[in-house]
């Protein structure tokens, strides 16, 4: 899956804010963007490593120095995967 711009660098900002960026790794691939666990050097699904970048996440967005059209960005792929969050974050 290839996903926007906004979305990339607002999951990128997400990870490096959270320190999930120790695991949570975004590259391309084959023109696709994918998911990589750094830890267990493996590939993760969206729905998977969406769900598990969520549980990190306790601030608002804005508070990582996201735009917000990263932020809306963000949202959207939370939404089109059924990834729950507090929306508070989105703030």
């Amino acid at each position: 899956m290839k996903i926007s711009n906004d979305a990339f660098n607002g999951l990128n900002q997400i990870a490096t804010a959270t320190k999930m960026d120790c695991w949570f790794w975004l590259e391309e691939k084959d023109g696709d963007d994918i998911i990589v666990d750094l830890e267990n050097d493996e590939e993760l699904d969206y729905t998977t490593g969406l769900y598990q970048l969520s549980e990190g996440i306790v601030d608002p967005l804005s508070s990582m120095g996201l735009s917000k059209e990263e932020i809306e960005a963000v949202r959207y792929l939370f939404e089109f995967y059924g990834i729950p969050i507090d929306e508070t974050v989105f703030c």
